[in-house]
């Protein structure tokens, strides 16, 4: 991508611990306490209280963390450091933000986003002065709420990363709707790419759809989330950039991304929002830093992987915790699957030559109540014994893989020092990070508008 193609994208935004760690790391912290209710004109949020000495002042108080007494608190307002971490070149390429469409509507509204309804329409509409089908541009759509709680059937106008708007318009519909929903509040965008070309988003990801050429399905978990699950999706479906994208269609990655290890991991790498004070993962910071057991780094080519001691055990266990999960959330005898362009109100038939979406559930609307209390998210709030079991059997087979003692013999403080210690020591024997190694770019875009 280079020239007038290039889609140029800014740095994503320092997490608040990134933007706090300057000020704090120079001031010693004595009182904090992490997760409070707050309400500030009427928006309910939860924020982290702070107290910190003077620059000028010696600091005489005990650190007190959440009600207890600790030797100190950290930049990060935890007891442990991570001003050492280190993203590790193993796993770089391979995690990415879904896309944003980055309109700046003065509220929310559809964008470029459709509704099945609206879609499976415009799959029907022919006249293309192309003569194509929409199917090109028109793709099914998925949210974190789509992994943490149940398919919602949400779709998206797609021009793709490069398209011009000369060959956008040779998609009548789609661009109309684009046309007359985008383009008024890309007008005076502040970013002059999303002026210049209104017709795609502000950050189409080309390296994510690099990243995913070949690969029938992927890796996904909600950027944030109370629980820390991971889903499977069809490639064919576009993630939205709440959505952290993991390129890796196989079993042993997903077994590895569903352990103890890379949970507390999470947990202590992670920051917080909202006003379910969520926890939120982002891919360079959670991801890239992460110490795989040693030859299981994604990187690497699966058969070299998959002829490591333990990597099997791991893949079996993954693949047996999705079935199940999945017999969980689409019982039989409860609905249907159907073709995603199948609308039984409207009998005209797709466009020829329309590509072919991954099918999507239909409940029957005897059941559909209930089903819609059968979530991801949901599973692991109550943690079911089935659920705990299958965990079980996967983190004794991780544990093996990193060559530690068995889940039970291990407490998160013991996981977190084993893998700081593993991070520390792949980062100083790997190769050091290159030039672009902080930005999430495809070019030299304006900085993202909130």
């Amino acid at each position: 991508m280079n020239g007038a193609d290039a889609v140029a994208e800014a740095p994503e935004p320092a997490t608040p611990e990134e933007e706090a760690g300057g000020a704090l790391d120079r001031q010693p912290l004595y009182w904090v306490k992490r997760d409070e209710e707050w309400s500030v004109k009427g928006a309910a949020v939860r924020v982290a209280l702070v107290c910190f000495a003077a620059a000028d002042e010696p600091c005489v108080a005990e650190p007190v963390l959440d009600g207890h007494r600790v030797d100190r608190i950290h930049p990060n307002l935890r007891v442990v450091d991570d001003a050492d971490v280190r993203r590790l070149t193993e796993n770089r390429g391979v995690a990415f933000q879904g896309v944003k469409e980055d309109v700046c509507r003065p509220s929310e509204g559809p964008a470029f986003k459709l509704s099945g309804t609206e879609a499976r329409a415009m799959l029907r509409e022919l006249g293309n002065p192309n003569g194509r089908p929409n199917s090109d541009v028109v793709r099914p759509y998925w949210d974190g709420e789509d992994v943490t709680e149940r398919p919602s059937d949400m779709w998206i106008v797609d021009f793709g990363p490069t398209m011009e708007e000369a060959e956008a318009r040779g998609y009548a519909v789609p661009f109309s709707h684009v046309q007359r929903v985008v383009y008024p509040f890309r007008a005076n965008n502040r970013a002059p790419e999303n002026r210049r070309r209104p017709w795609r988003f502000g950050r189409a990801r080309g390296d994510l759809r690099t990243a995913l050429v070949g690969k029938a399905r992927c890796v996904v978990r909600s950027e944030t989330s109370r629980q820390p699950v991971f889903g499977w999706m069809d490639t064919r479906i576009l993630p939205s950039g709440s959505l952290v994208v993991v390129a890796a269609d196989d079993d042993l990655t997903f077994g590895l991304l569903h352990s103890r290890a890379h949970a507390v991991w999470t947990e202590f790498m992670g920051n917080r929002m909202g006003a379910g004070n969520d926890q939120r993962y982002n891919h360079r910071r959670t991801f890239e830093t992460f110490p795989f057991p040693a030859g299981l780094a994604p990187t690497l080519p699966l058969a070299e992987r998959m002829a490591a001691e333990h990597a099997a055990a791991i893949a079996e266990g993954a693949a047996a915790l999705e079935e199940r999960r999945r017999a969980v959330l689409f019982p039989e005898g409860t609905g249907a699957w159907m073709p995603a362009d199948a609308d039984p109100t409207d009998p005209r038939p797709v466009a020829p030559g329309s590509a072919v979406y991954p099918d999507r559930f239909v409940p029957d609307p005897a059941y559909a109540a209930q089903l819609a209390e059968l979530t991801l998210a949901g599973l692991y709030a109550g943690r079911d014994a089935w659920l705990v079991d299958l965990h079980a059997k996967l983190d004794r087979a991780v544990h093996a893989a990193y060559g530690w003692p068995g889940p039970t013999s291990l407490t998160d403080d013991d996981l977190l020092d084993r893998l700081l210690v593993l991070n520390r020591e792949r980062a100083a024997a790997g190769p050091p990070p290159g030039p672009d190694d902080d930005d999430d770019v495809e070019g030299t875009e304006a900085p993202e508008e909130s």
